[in-house]
């Protein structure tokens, strides 16, 4: 880590989010392309500085930039992809695999195969946000952490079952005759938006708050470590059955 430098400013983020939708199928493509191998020359010189330890991973990383502003998005993928394995800390190699494999202007519609694949690299691209983040503000006393919920019971997901925070449980009856659907048994461990709010307010509030720096916690564990609940006194925890 030692090797690492700051490349530009960061912004601490205690809590990021990232969703995507699989959509309908147009193209035909391999979900996740092979990393590449090696270098090809001609590809121009341009430069896209990110933090990373290792420059072979900066290399490619550069090369994936170039082959999608060519519009090779499988090719930039397969770069993308190899300056992960080089440095799987850096966050911005999962940027680029996200960006190469997902709909874009030319391509708006992927298979559900592909989606899923954008989906697992946006998520671990903003875990690795708080890493590498924590390693560039550490020197001004900042800290980052990722924080995740659970089963987010948000104002969309009570409208999808046609149910509010003071009767939420009744999406779990089934065979409701309101013509809502039935939520899933994993339902009953969702939580309100508060209950990981009160995660990162305690993290906030605690004097030794540089020790979860760079680390990817859920709102769970914050709970268990800090003694707070979810607005109705419970702990939920809905990465326990998984």
């Amino acid at each position: 880590m030692k090797n690492k430098k700051p490349r530009a400013a960061a912004t601490t983020a205690l809590c990021a989010l990232a969703f995507s939708l699989p959509l309908a199928a147009q193209h035909e493509h391999q979900a996740l392309p092979a990393a590449a191998t090696e270098l090809h020359p001609g590809l121009g010189d341009y430069h896209f500085p990110i933090t990373t330890a290792t420059p072979e991973a900066q290399l490619y990383f550069d090369h994936g930039i170039r082959l999608l502003y060519g519009f090779n998005h499988d090719e930039a993928a397969r770069y993308f992809r190899r300056a992960a394995e080089l440095d799987p800390q850096a966050p911005m190699p999962y940027w680029g695999v996200a960006l190469s494999i997902g709909p874009n202007y030319n391509d708006p519609a992927v298979d559900a195969a592909r989606a899923q694949a954008t989906y697992d690299a946006v998520k671990n691209a903003v875990n690795r946000l708080a890493f590498s983040h924590g390693h560039e503000l550490a020197r001004f006393g900042a800290t980052a952490v990722a924080v995740t919920p659970g089963w987010l019971r948000s104002e969309m997901m009570l409208d999808n079952y046609g149910v509010s925070e003071a009767d939420w449980r009744a999406a779990l009856h089934p065979d409701r005759a309101d013509g809502y659907p039935t939520a899933p048994p994993g339902f009953a461990e969702s939580e309100t938006p508060r209950f990981v709010g009160r995660g990162i307010a305690a993290i906030a509030a605690d004097d030794s708050r540089a020790r979860w720096n760079q680390r990817s916690v859920s709102s769970a564990e914050l709970a268990r470590e800090y003694g707070f609940t979810d607005l109705d006194g419970r702990r939920p925890d809905a990465w326990s059955s998984t």
